[in-house]
């Protein structure tokens, strides 16, 4: 059973044929930014570096260290 028709029914802003795939292609630009600023993040701190000078006694302040 369907309601009866409303006479003070306004037609939608954006009919549904075009409103459903500007959805879609909406969703798929958000994603794709997405990806495209996380990829900008990840090569933004120039990677890992490598420590040129460590302490002289790292055994001793190391509390996993079993002796």
């Amino acid at each position: 059973m369907t309601p009866p028709a409303s006479r003070d029914r306004r037609p939608p802003l954006v009919p549904p044929h075009v409103a459903w795939p500007a959805f879609i292609v909406l969703l798929l630009a958000m994603s794709i930014s997405a990806a495209v600023v996380t990829v900008l993040a990840a090569r933004s701190d120039g990677g890992a570096r490598l420590v040129e000078t460590a302490p002289a006694d790292t055994s001793a302040s190391d509390p996993t260290d079993a002796r």
